[in-house]
């Protein structure tokens, strides 16, 4: 009997680390060339490079995080100023062999608000949502963090600041 509650207790034990490891990750270059590559290959009209990544586990979203460190994210040559981009795989999905990203963070600095508008459009919407963004900004500069969720339907979420826009009046 108190042989059998050492054991519960040693995997109990193991369970609640390996949590709590996962929950704070693990930091790795193993993967870069992988990840590039899957997501370079899903959204070909940008091009994104990391120095490593940082792998944990996403309690609240029930996924496996990726945290991308000092990411570059390009989009018709143009450099997108981030500082940061995460993200996440399900859970359930793994399981079954489907790493499509769950959803997409994206942590930026100023940029143009017109260029950022159009990697957006040209990368995430479908050809049936663009028209909203077409040819409505002139100019102006957008800072925040951007959370695009890829579920049934694609659902964004933006917090930040945008500055000195001028729009198109049609």
């Amino acid at each position: 009997m108190i042989k059998k509650f050492k054991v519960l207790f040693i995997i109990i034990g193991v369970l609640v680390s390996t949590i709590i490891f996962l929950s704070y990750g693990f930091q790795t270059s193993n993967f870069n060339e992988v990840i590039q590559k899957k997501f370079n290959e899903q959204y070909k009209k940008i091009k994104l490079e990391f120095r490593n990544v940082r792998i944990s586990l996403d309690i609240r979203d029930f996924a496996i995080k990726f945290s991308l460190n000092e990411p570059k994210l390009s989009h018709k040559g143009d450099l997108t100023n981030i500082y940061q981009t995460n993200f996440g795989v399900s859970l359930f999905s793994v399981i079954k062999g489907n790493f499509d990203p769950k959803f997409i963070e994206v942590k930026f600095s100023e940029n143009s608000f017109e260029k950022s508008i159009e990697l957006v459009r040209d990368v995430f919407l479908e050809d049936d949502q663009k028209g909203y963004f077409t040819n409505k900004v002139k100019k102006g500069l957008i800072k925040g963090d951007l959370k695009i969720y890829n579920e049934e339907t694609l659902k964004i979420e933006f917090l930040g600041s945008i500055k000195d826009a001028i729009f198109f009046n049609h």
